[in-house]
C-alpha cells in the first residue's frame, strides 16, 4: 500500500500545479457551460457533471458545482464507448454521445459527451460532459417525468455511443435525428452546443498543460495522486470498527404496483482497511420507472456513500475508490436489465445512499447524522401557450437533512445525490411560466425531534394561471426519514391540489394529471431525522425554535416535554418539570 505521503516523480511544487489546474480546468468548463446553456434545468439548477477522465475511464478531476450522484460515474460509461469505437479510432475533435442504458443505467436524459485528449500521439483521457437534455420523446414531455413506464422504449431515444462529432465536424444526419425525437428542440440543441463548446474548451486548455509540463509529468502526477486518495481512504477506514452493519428502508411503490413497497435491505462490512457493500438483498427490478442499472444506479450510490462516509473532505478520484467492493447480483433494482424503465432511477439513488449511510452510523457514531428527506420531489407542471407552444416548469423541492451528534440538521436542500443545486428562483419561474409562487416557507414541525433537531422541510404554494398537466413524485411516505440514538423520524411529505370550487386533494405521485386554471397547488416536503432522546434539548433551545416558528406550541410540549408561554415565549418552569417527569417510552429509529 502506498503511503499517504506518496509523491509523484516530478517535485511536489510541480506536481501541485498539474493536480490543481486539472481541477481548474473542470471549474472553467462548468463556469462556460452554464454561461453558454439554454435549459434552467442547466444554468440554475445545475443538473449536470463536467470530469476529466483518463482514457480507460478512471477519474482525474471533477467540478465540484454538478450533482454528487454523478461525482462517480462520469467516466463510468466510457468502457462502452471504447467497445464501439476503439482509442485507434478516435481523431482530434471527434465527440462521442452516449445515454446507452446498458453502460449509463440512468434516465435517458442524461446524455455523456467524451471529446479525447491527445498527447505523444495517443489518446490519454478524454473530457466528458454529461447534463440533462430536457426532452428525448417518450410519453411525456420531459421525457423521464413518468411514474408508469414499463420498459426503457417508452421513455425517449437512445444513442449507443454515437460518433457526434467527427475531426470537428458535426454528423448533420444525428442532429436532425435528435431535433426530429425532441419536443423542445431550440433548447435540446442549444444545451447539446453548450455541451460541445465545453468539451472543446477542455481540450484546448488540457493540450496546453501538456506541453506546458509533458504527458509524463502529468501522467506520474495524477497516479501519485490516485495512490495519495487510496492510501487516506485505506487509513480511514482501519481506523473503524471491523463489523457487519445493516440498515433498511423502502419506497412506497414502483409508480405502477402501488400497493407494494420497494425494500432496499442494505449490508455494509468493515474488514481491516477495506469495505464490503452488499446489496444481494434489495428489491428485485420493478415494474415501473424507479429502476437503476448496475452502472450508474448501484456502483454510483455505493461509491457516493462510501466518500460522504469515509472522505467527504478530499476531492474525487478515482483512488478514492479502490477499497470499496460491492456485491450486486444483476437483475435487482439497482442493477436493472437495460430494457427496463429507467425514468424514475432518481427516486432510488438518494434513498440507497441515505440507507448505507444509516449502516455506517452503528460503526461512526460521532461522524453519523440521521436520515434526510430522500425524496426527489420531482414537480412539473406542462401546458401549451395561447400560440399552441408546449411549456414545462420542472424543478425538485428541497427538504430537510438530518442531526448529528453536535448539531441540528440543515436545510432545506436537495437530496444527497444532488448536493448544494438550487431551486429555480422564482421570478425565472414567474416570467416563463403561467404560475404564481404564494407562499414559499419552512414547514413547521417537519423536523425530527431530537437532543439535535432533524432540519426542516418546505412549503410550497402555486397558483395556476392556465390548465395544464401535473407530473409528480414524492417518495418516502411510508418510511419517514429516520432518527438515531433515540431521535424521532421526521414528518414526510404530500402534494395538495385544491381545484376552483372543489374539494383538496392529497396525493404523492401523479401522471399527466389535469389542473385547471385558478387551481392552487401545494408542496410539503419531508424534514430530517432527530438525533438523541428529545427530552434531553435545551430548554433555551427549545424556546428558540417555537419563537422562531420551527417547532409548534403542541410539538414543543408533546415532542420534547417543555411548556412555552403562547404569549412571551417564556419557558414555563414547573409545567416543563412535570412534563419531562412524567412516564414515557422512547423509540430509538
Amino acid at each position: 500500500m502506498a503511503s499517504p505521503q506518496a509523491t509523484p516523480k516530478t517535485d511536489p511544487i510541480t506536481a501541485e500545479i498539474i493536480i490543481h489546474s486539472l481541477r481548474a480546468i473542470t471549474e472553467e468548463l462548468e463556469v462556460n457551460l452554464t454561461r453558454t446553456s439554454f435549459s434552467p434545468l442547466v444554468y440554475e439548477y445545475k443538473d449536470y457533471a463536467i470530469g476529466v477522465v483518463s482514457a480507460s475511464g478512471g477519474l482525474i478531476a471533477q467540478a465540484q458545482g454538478g450533482l454528487p450522484i454523478f461525482l462517480a460515474d462520469i467516466g463510468g460509461p466510457l468502457p462502452g464507448v471504447l467497445e464501439a469505437h476503439p482509442l485507434d479510432s478516435f481523431a482530434p475533435g471527434d465527440a462521442v454521445i452516449t445515454n446507452d442504458p446498458e453502460t449509463c443505467g440512468q434516465h435517458l436524459n442524461n446524455v455523456n459527451m467524451y471529446m479525447p485528449v491527445f498527447a505523444d500521439g495517443k489518446v490519454q483521457a478524454f473530457i466528458a460532459v454529461r447534463p440533462h437534455w430536457s426532452d428525448l420523446g417518450g410519453k411525456v414531455l420531459g421525457s423521464c417525468l413518468t411514474n408508469n413506464t414499463t420498459d426503457i422504449y417508452q421513455e425517449g431515444i437512445q444513442f449507443p455511443a454515437l460518433k457526434l462529432v467527427r475531426a470537428g465536424q458535426i454528423d448533420k444526419d444525428i442532429l436532425r435525428l435528435i431535433e426530429k425525437n425532441t419536443r423542445l428542440p431550440e433548447m435540446v440543441i442549444g444545451d447539446m452546443q453548450a455541451q460541445l463548446s465545453a468539451c472543446r474548451l477542455g481540450v484546448e486548455r488540457f493540450t496546453a498543460l501538456v506541453e506546458k509540463f509533458g504527458w509524463d509529468a502529468i501522467q506520474s502526477t495524477i497516479e501519485a495522486r490516485w495512490e495519495r486518495s487510496e492510501a487516506v481512504t485505506r487509513a480511514r477506514i482501519a481506523a473503524l470498527k471491523d463489523g457487519e452493519y445493516k440498515a433498511r428502508c423502502w419506497l412506497d411503490n414502483d409508480g405502477v404496483r402501488l400497493d407494494q413497497h420497494v425494500p432496499l435491505d442494505i449490508t455494509v462490512r468493515i474488514r481491516g482497511d477495506e469495505i464490503e457493500i452488499d446489496m444481494s438483498d434489495i428489491s428485485e427490478q420493478v415494474v415501473g420507472s424507479c429502476n437503476a442499472g448496475y452502472f450508474g444506479g448501484g456502483t454510483t450510490v455505493a461509491k457516493v456513500a462510501m466518500k460522504y462516509a469515509i472522505t467527504p473532505d478530499l476531492p474525487a478520484d478515482e483512488g478514492c475508490f479502490r477499497p470499496l467492493k460491492l456485491i450486486l447480483p444483476m437483475g435487482k433494482v439497482l442493477s436493472s436489465e437495460p430494457s427496463a424503465p429507467k425514468a424514475r432511477w432518481n427516486l432510488l439513488t438518494a434513498s440507497a445512499v441515505d440507507t448505507i449511510l444509516h449502516a455506517f452510523a452503528e460503526a461512526m457514531p460521532d461522524q453519523a447524522a440521521a436520515g434526510h428527506h430522500s425524496g426527489q420531489n420531482s414537480i412539473q407542471f406542462v401546458g401549451k401557450s395561447a400560440s399552441g407552444a408546449k411549456w414545462q416548469h420542472h424543478d425538485t423541492a428541497h427538504g430537510g437533512f438530518g442531526a448529528w451528534g453536535t448539531g441540528d440538521g440543515t436545510g432545506p436542500f436537495k437530496t444527497l445525490s444532488h448536493g448544494d443545486t438550487k431551486d429555480i428562483p422564482i421570478e425565472i419561474v414567474e416570467a416563463r411560466y403561467p404560475v404564481l409562487v404564494e407562499q414559499l416557507e419552512l414547514r413547521p414541525d417537519s423536523g425530527g425531534p431530537g437532543r439535535r433537531r432533524g432540519g426542516l422541510g418546505m412549503v410550497r404554494r402555486y397558483r395556476i394561471g392556465a390548465d395544464c398537466e401535473l407530473n409528480a413524485a414524492f417518495e418516502r411516505t411510508s418510511c419517514p426519514p429516520y432518527g438515531l440514538f433515540g431521535g424521532q423520524s421526521a414528518a414526510v411529505g404530500a402534494v395538495t391540489i385544491e381545484p376552483p370550487g372543489a374539494a383538496a386533494v392529497h396525493l404523492t405521485k401523479a401522471d399527466s394529471l389535469p389542473v385547471l386554471k385558478d387551481s392552487i397547488v401545494t408542496f410539503h416536503t419531508a424534514g430530517g431525522g432527530g438525533y438523541g432522546d428529545p427530552f434531553e434539548r435545551q430548554l433555551d433551545e427549545v424556546q428558540r425554535d417555537v419563537a422562531l416558528g420551527y417547532v409548534s406550541l403542541a410539538a414543543a410540549r408533546r415532542d420534547y416535554g417543555v411548556a412555552i408561554d403562547p404569549l412571551s415565549f417564556a419557558v414555563l418552569a414547573e409545567e416543563t418539570r412535570v412534563l419531562r417527569a412524567a412516564p414515557r417510552v422512547v423509540t430509538a429509529a
